[in-house]
């Protein structure tokens, strides 16, 4: 696989986790996953691995991420905007990795901007896909982490039809890539089980 330029299709603000006893973390982007490493403590912004339904590696100590140590910031209520008191009481915090208290919440930073770590990475021929498959209007589009945008509505599935897999989080393996006239060739294998998708959620 390779890098692509990134897409810059998507508006998002930027934000960093603030808690009371101090603790702060670099600026994000507020589309991106944060994960708090249980290991060594560190609150971590990964990419999401391409193609696949599995949690990344922490970027410091090199753990892969559970599950469970996701910090899910776009369901957290934000703290007021530079405010020197923490008057939010009713805030969807987590644990922070500097005092241990469940006291952590997404600081806005009044910050709008155009920005998408994802989608822009192209597969090689030989991986596997995870991806959703939806249909609209008649035609078919596959959302799978990172893929690059311009390959979610340009593949052919060759064992199968889309309508006949339908719409749902499925298994694929590249057969060709095409990037010149950019498009997937795909061999259907499976319908993922919920278990296998619904944490994303």
């Amino acid at each position: 696989m390779n890098e692509q330029p990134a897409d810059f299709s998507l508006p998002a603000g930027e934000a960093t986790l603030l808690c009371a006893c101090g603790f702060q973390t670099e600026p994000f982007c507020f589309i991106e996953e944060l994960y708090r490493c249980p290991h060594c403590k560190t609150v971590d912004r990964p990419l999401r691995v391409p193609f696949r339904y599995v949690t990344p590696q922490c970027t410091h100590c090199n753990k892969q991420f559970e599950t469970t140590d996701r910090i899910r910031a776009s369901n957290m209520r934000a703290r007021y905007l530079n405010a020197m008191e923490f008057g939010n009481h009713e805030a969807d915090n987590t644990q922070c990795p500097q005092c241990g208290e469940k006291s952590l919440a997404v600081n806005s930073l009044g910050i709008d901007y155009h920005c998408m770590e994802t989608n822009s990475v192209v597969p090689a021929v030989g991986e596997t896909m995870h991806a959703l498959m939806m249909a609209s209007c008649g035609e078919f589009y596959l959302s799978s982490p990172r893929l690059a945008y311009h390959y979610s509505s340009r593949f052919r599935i060759m064992n199968a039809a889309p309508a006949e897999i339908g719409n749902g989080h499925h298994e694929f393996r590249i057969l060709a890539v095409n990037d010149e006239s950019p498009s997937l060739d795909l061999e259907y294998v499976r319908r993922l089980s919920p278990n296998e998708w619904n944490w994303l959620y």
